[in-house]
C-alpha cells in the first residue's frame, strides 16, 4: 500500500544494502522509511541495487520504502531519458512496488551538461516514469546546471527532495523531502544519510511503499 508520511516523519536513505538487524535497528530508533536504490542503464556508478530479499525485511521491520534511481554519467539526451526512466519504473514494478508510488531519479553530478539537455532529459524521464504508473520526483543534489525556475517547471515532476547542500529550489513547488546533515551517519554498521518529510507549496508530499 502507499503511505503519505505525515511532516516532519523522519527517514534515511543509502546506496548499501540493508540487512535485518539494520532495518530493526532503524525502526527502533524511530525511523519510519528507507529509501534505497535502483539501477541506472549505461551509467558507470552503480550503487548496491535494492533486491527483493531486501524489500520483504524492511517491511517486516515496519519501514516503508522509497526508491531512487542513481544519477547517469552518459550524456543527456531525451532518448537516455526514456531509457533511465522505463528501467526505473520496470524494476519498481518487478519488486512488487505499488502504482503511484514516488521514484526519485538523481540529479547530481551533471557538471559537463547544459541546462538545456538536462531539462530535455528529465522531461523524457519523467514521462517515462509516469507511462510506467508511477509519480515522478527528483533528488535535486549538486551540480545541475538547471535553474530553480527550469526544475520547477518540469511537468511530469511531481515531488523535489533537497540534497543536504547548497543547490537551486524549485520554483514554485519547493521541497517535499529535505536531506539532513551531517551525512553518512552509521547505524548497525551501515551509513545512512537522515530526511525529513514535508508539504510542498503545492501540497504535495512523498508517496512511499509500506
Amino acid at each position: 500500500m502507499l503511505y503519505s508520511p505525515p511532516v516532519g516523519t523522519l527517514g534515511v536513505d543509502t546506496s548499501g544494502s540493508v540487512n535485518e538487524a539494520q532495518a530493526q535497528a532503524l525502526k527502533a530508533r524511530g525511523f519510519r522509511f528507507v529509501v534505497r536504490s535502483l539501477t541506472v542503464p549505461d551509467g558507470s556508478i552503480h550503487p548496491k541495487a535494492v533486491t527483493a530479499a531486501e524489500v520483504t525485511l524492511i517491511h517486516a521491520a515496519g519501514l516503508a520504502l522509497g526508491f531512487y534511481q542513481m544519477f547517469q554519467t552518459v550524456t543527456l539526451t531525451p532518448a537516455q531519458g526514456t531509457k533511465d526512466g522505463q528501467s526505473a519504473a520496470m524494476q519498481a514494478r518487478a519488486l512488487g512496488a505499488p502504482s503511484g508510488m514516488t521514484i526519485y531519479g538523481d540529479s547530481e553530478g551533471q557538471v559537463h551538461e547544459s541546462a538545456v539537455n538536462e531539462v530535455a532529459y528529465w522531461n523524457a524521464w519523467a514521462a517515462a516514469i509516469k507511462a510506467g504508473g508511477y509519480v515522478a520526483g527528483m533528488y535535486v543534489g549538486p551540480g545541475p546546471r538547471m535553474t530553480g525556475p527550469q526544475i520547477g517547471a518540469l511537468p511530469d515532476v511531481h515531488s523535489y527532495w533537497m540534497a543536504g547542500s547548497i543547490v537551486p529550489t524549485p520554483t514554485p513547488r519547493g521541497f517535499a523531502m529535505f536531506q539532513l546533515n551531517p551525512p553518512n551517519q552509521v547505524i548497525a554498521g551501515q551509513a545512512f544519510d537522515i530526511d525529513c518529510t514535508q508539504v510542498d507549496f503545492s501540497g504535495g508530499a512523498p508517496a512511499f511503499w509500506r
